[in-house]
């Protein structure tokens, strides 16, 4: 049975891969590429990532993993980058405002060949509107080959042991000044980094939880 690192690092080679299998030509660039140059594997590509995405990865691939897997560089998303105008670039962000708001203007700026826009949970709807109606004004939407949702949004240092990666929660939780609509995002927050974590797993818990607390929301 695989543990939950090695289906994690799974998951994350495939996006690697453009969301297709390894060494697979299931992708249409990867299908231009397997017959312009013969082989086609592996696709070079560009890693752009968020710190917290950057985290998921450096904690379960190293640079030589990364490398092959097809990627040259990787950068994150908030530092200054220049163009790499014949490569595509594989996106690994948290589904944020601001981080939507980067990757238009990356494309607006035509950094990037295509771009494979990969979150690291569940776009909100309100989000991906508002993802569409930027990309369709600047009139680059026909530059985003993909957008998916990856539900990698965890940490797996040891096989089986996972960090959701939120520091102070203890604390935050027991502070008797906090709001109920802090509390209520922070929980939101927690159940989808778990259920990133079971949904990795395939597998469906069983939950137990103390009447007359936070668990109840």
């Amino acid at each position: 049975m695989e543990s939950l690192r090695q289906r994690q690092i799974a998951s994350l080679v495939r996006m690697l891969h453009l969301n297709s299998e390894p060494n697979s030509t299931d992708s249409s660039y990867a299908a231009t590429e397997s017959k312009s140059n013969g082989a086609g594997v592996p696709i070079w590509k560009v890693l752009v990532f968020d710190s917290f995405c950057r985290d998921v990865v450096s904690t379960v691939l190293r640079v030589n993993d990364l490398r092959d897997n097809g990627v040259t560089v990787h950068m994150l998303l908030e530092s200054q980058r220049s163009s790499i105008s014949d490569v595509p670039a594989v996106y690994f962000v948290q589904p944020t405002t601001e981080n939507i708001k980067r990757i238009v203007d990356d494309i607006v700026r035509d950094l990037y060949e295509l771009y494979y826009v990969n979150f690291s949970t569940s776009l909100p709807r309100t989000l991906l509107e508002d993802f569409a109606v930027q990309t369709t004004a600047s009139g680059t939407s026909h530059q985003i080959a993909q957008v998916y949702d990856q539900y990698l949004n965890f940490l797996c240092p040891e096989e089986n042991m996972f960090s959701l990666h939120f520091p102070n929660t203890f604390e935050a939780i027991h502070n008797p000044s906090m709001t109920d609509t802090a509390m209520g995002a922070l929980i939101d927050r927690i159940v989808t980094a778990l259920f990133s974590v079971l949904l990795t797993l395939k597998t469906i818990p069983t939950i137990c939880a103390p009447r007359g607390n936070a668990a109840e929301m």
